[in-house]
């Protein structure tokens, strides 16, 4: 495990825009509009990820496990930002 994250590798976990195909992450294009939405109110309009999980889920949107999305499912940083 320790390797593969040194060999800059997928370890394992969901991540919304990617599925995992032979142990390396894939763009799963269905799912590149809702992360381009959420950058977007997060950086430009200024929402914070509460409001944007109430977005997401009043508009029918689900998380990798089809669960409804809470402000904890965001993690932003400036080094790697992802969504869960």
């Amino acid at each position: 495990m320790i390797q593969r994250a040194k060999e800059g590798k997928f370890n394992g976990g969901r991540v919304l825009r990617y599925q995992s195909e032979d142990k390396e992450l894939k763009v799963f294009p269905l799912e590149v509009k809702i992360i381009k939405m959420i950058f977007d109110k997060y950086i430009n309009g200024n929402w914070g990820t509460k409001k944007i999980a109430n977005h997401l889920n009043k508009n029918g949107k689900r998380t990798k496990i089809n669960k409804k999305f809470c402000s904890i499912n965001f993690k932003f940083n400036s080094e790697k930002p992802s969504i869960q």
